[in-house]
């Protein structure tokens, strides 16, 4: 995929929020935080959850909290969550993602400090949840004997699942019940040891969602790192809602990247059920190229999109970190060696040159080290339909007032 060296600015939506941005935390001189997550609502109409963090760097008074904004990003006060009103004394708590039920009820990943990861589940109105786990959150030390590792969560039809490392760097998937019990129909009792059944060893858990089939159970997709000798690669495994893997799926319930490919975004259209992957492919000399690929719900390459072959990026110096599906094309971001870049293909695998017209990619923040918008690319991104922008966590760093923002950054798509 030829990309140009021109390099064009993606079009920042100044109709959002604050000239293109949503602050989520009080601006002051010398804090420094940034938004780490964004979920799209599938409950409330246009409405997007984000979680930040900030921290003062000479007072060291730390806050964080999940916000309800509109798709204008003006703030929704009908949900509100301060962290620190619910953590022990002397702890705070770093939210990392953001998940919805199909009830409404919000859970949230994160780590608490001098402590293991917690999952905490929110009523849609915004108070703790103390029906879940009799406390409204779950710590990672806790929830089995052995002390796990949180990666990712995921909600399920009737519960959710949480993608988890073993002190040793084995691959566990955790199944709870809506109340936070262990899922006794899920695996061994709730907990799925997958370790023995994925290929090669371990390098680490990247991605996890859940599908919906017709018929309304969930297929659980873990997107992992794995590696044989000295080769790294990705898999992807399918695992059925009672936790054995699906071997209808890929090659015996995997498929498995190319040697030197590293996929770290996973999304599922609910309209086309196409899976993308997307991250970056090593080349010899050790530089990475942006790569996606798309795969059927059986787990195959979609041959609709460039003939079932990844589409690599022509700039080896960079990944894409996240794509979704809308109105049938595909747009994503991804960080380069400089810059972070926005991006818009169509449905097989071309670029979309109406974007950011004639190219189809385009930069948006800042560049280092000059003040500006700078992408947090372990957060996820949403799209506002009726607006169509396209919201993007992470700080704005305004040197001059020694003070970093977290951030919502909205792009135009047009």
């Amino acid at each position: 995929m030829k990309a140009s060296a021109a390099l064009s600015d993606a079009p920042v939506d100044r109709s959002f929020g604050n000239e293109g941005y949503a602050y989520l935390l009080a601006q002051e001189p010398k804090s420094a935080g940034v938004c780490t997550d964004i979920l799209k609502s599938h409950v409330r109409q246009d409405r997007y959850y984000a979680c930040a963090f900030q921290s003062h760097k000479e007072t060291q008074v730390f806050n964080s909290a999940v916000w309800l904004l509109d798709g204008d990003g003006e703030r929704d006060h009908s949900f509100t969550v301060d962290f620190g009103s619910l953590m022990e004394k002397d702890k705070t708590f770093i939210p990392y993602s953001l998940m919805e039920d199909r009830k409404g009820n919000l859970l949230c990943l994160g780590e608490v400090s001098k402590n293991p990861h917690r999952l905490w589940k929110f009523k849609n109105t915004g108070e703790l949840d103390k029906s879940f786990a009799s406390t409204g959150f779950i710590d990672s030390d806790r929830l089995t004997a052995e002390r796990l590792n949180f990666r990712f969560a995921a909600a399920l039809s009737d519960g959710y699942v949480i993608a988890c490392h073993t002190p040793d760097f084995k691959t566990v998937l955790v199944a709870l019940s809506p109340d936070g019990t262990l899922k006794p129909t899920f695996g061994n009792e709730g907990v799925l040891d997958l370790e023995s059944q994925l290929p090669g060893y371990g390098a680490g858990i990247t991605g996890l969602i859940a599908t919906t089939h017709a018929d309304g159970s969930n297929r659980v997709l873990l997107l992992s790192l794995r590696g044989v000798g000295d080769d790294l690669f990705s898999v992807l495994s399918a695992i059925d809602s009672k936790g054995r893997l699906d071997t209808s799926f890929g090659n015996n319930g995997h498929f498995k990247s190319e040697n030197a490919t590293f996929y770290r975004g996973l999304s599922c259209s609910s309209v086309s059920s196409l899976v993308t992957l997307c991250g970056g492919h090593m080349l010899a000399d050790e530089s990475m190229q942006p790569d996606i690929i798309r795969l059927t719900s059986n787990g195959a390459p979609d041959q609709d999109f460039n003939k079932g072959a990844p589409v690599r990026f022509d700039a080896n110096a960079g990944m894409w970190h996240h794509m979704i599906e809308y109105e049938g094309r595909l747009v994503g971001v991804g960080s380069f060696y400089n810059h972070n870049r926005a991006v818009r293909y169509q449905a097989d695998g071309t670029l979309d040159v109406t974007f950011v017209s004639p190219w189809g990619h385009g930069a948006f923040g800042a560049v280092p080290p000059n003040p500006g918008f700078y992408m947090d690319g372990n957060s996820s991104i949403a799209f506002v339909p009726a607006s169509k922008r396209l919201l993007i966590c992470g700080d704005v760093n305004v040197t001059a007032q020694n003070q970093v923002a977290a951030a919502v950054l909205a792009l135009a798509l047009g």
